[in-house]
């Protein structure tokens, strides 16, 4: 892409990822969802609440994966996400053995406000790019 020309649909994708990714992982970004949200959470554990809104139901061990976090670092999110009411553990259907980890309506909510906020400052960078 040159600096006068549009960019293909292809680079569009890629520009706009690139601007979810930064702004999802902003701090400031991540601490604001979880105040319109009305929960106290840790914004490190932000992500994997949102992962299981997006891809959930998973196992622990699929979600630390997703994250590249490790196990004992994953126990300790979901023990605070639990805690906090965001996240329930429930049997998993194809192996009663194990669990899976699936969004609580108080989840839900957290993950909804943060898709209205990236939605908005999108709606924002867009007017304000022309």
């Amino acid at each position: 892409m040159t600096a006068n020309a549009a960019p293909t649909p292809q680079e569009s994708v890629l520009i706009a990822l690139t601007r979810l990714a930064t702004a999802w992982s902003s701090p400031r970004v991540q601490a604001q969802v979880a105040i319109d949200a009305g929960v106290q959470i840790d914004t490190a554990d932000i992500p994997a609440v949102y992962l299981l809104g997006h891809d959930g139901p998973l196992r622990a061990g699929t979600l630390a994966t997703l994250l590249r976090l490790s196990p004992p670092t994953m126990s300790k999110q979901l023990r605070r996400l639990e805690d906090a009411g965001l996240v329930q553990r429930t049997e998993d259907a194809d192996d009663r053995r194990a669990r899976v980890l699936a969004l609580t309506p108080a989840g839900r909510l957290l993950v909804d406000e943060a898709r209205g906020l990236l939605a908005a400052d999108a709606r924002l960078r867009a007017v304000m790019s022309g």
